[in-house]
């Protein structure tokens, strides 16, 4: 059974990776050159409009911890959901 969850594991992160959206909800969109420490997160997909999208090794609670520790931002002010909301993460377009 161990071995089942554990290929369970290493099959979701093939198949749908680390793929994080960024929402500013309630904030004005930050510029990621003013905060270069989000680079080391992951490869930022989409970082230009209020819906960033970044494609991360990190868990979701690690890099939720991150960015808001480098930018300061409010967690009520910006929603973090693995995956997307509204979108297909295996549609072309997003770097899998």
């Amino acid at each position: 059974m161990k071995n089942i969850k554990k290929a369970v594991k290493k099959i979701d992160k093939v198949l749908l990776p680390g793929i994080y959206q960024v929402r500013f909800e309630n904030v004005a969109p930050i510029e990621l050159n003013d905060y270069p420490a989000l680079n080391e997160l992951g490869d930022w997909l989409s970082h230009s409009t209020k819906i960033w999208g970044c494609h991360s090794e990190l868990n979701k609670e690690a890099f939720e911890d991150k960015f808001f520790e480098i930018t300061k931002l409010n967690p009520k002010d910006i929603e973090i959901v693995r995956g997307g909301k509204g979108i297909n993460v295996l549609t072309p377009g997003w770097k899998v």
